[in-house]
């Protein structure tokens, strides 16, 4: 007359039922979830910094391939500014902590100076290096080619050479 259910069985046989699994496997899921954020630890100042100019630069060079214009950015100090029309426009501006030096073929390194992606994806080829708190990172923007964020200080000759 009764129905009988799992947990009348008497010959041992007991388990989980399907639901039962799916919720639990639903919590560990939704607990990982939420913690995950913290298992890879914060950027410093300099690893973060130097991810948000990589992407702005890999950004003005897509920019320019897909349009097929130049796009033109010049760097003053903690500044990255856009220049467009003989118009300046400011794009980013980095902490006082971290400061930024421009290398070029055949031109000192200094705090300033133009980047220019030309429409067919051609850059003028530099480097950009990022030093905050004891810390370095190297930014190579090449002539044609992948735009690369290294950690360490380097000099264009280490690219031109392809030591990296």
């Amino acid at each position: 007359m009764f129905l009988k259910t799992d947990s009348d069985r008497s010959d041992g046989e007991g388990g989980f039922t399907l639901l039962e699994l799916l919720i639990v496997l639903l919590i560990i899921g939704a607990t990982l979830a939420l913690s995950i954020g913290t298992w890879g630890g914060h950027d410093s100042l300099l690893e973060s910094e130097s991810k948000r100019l990589l992407y702005i630069i890999r950004r003005a060079k897509g920019e320019a391939m897909l349009t097929g214009r130049d796009v033109r950015l010049e760097l003053k100090g903690n500044e990255l500014f856009r220049i467009e029309n003989d118009r300046e426009k400011r794009i980013a501006a980095f902490p006082s902590d971290v400061s930024i030096v421009r290398e070029a073929e055949g031109a000192p390194a200094a705090q300033g100076g133009y980047i220019l992606f030309a429409g067919t994806g051609v850059a003028s080829e530099c480097l950009l290096r990022l030093y905050a708190a004891h810390e370095a990172a190297t930014i190579h923007i090449p002539a044609v080619g992948s735009i690369a964020l290294e950690k360490g200080e380097y000099s264009l000759k280490d690219f031109v050479r392809g030591e990296q």
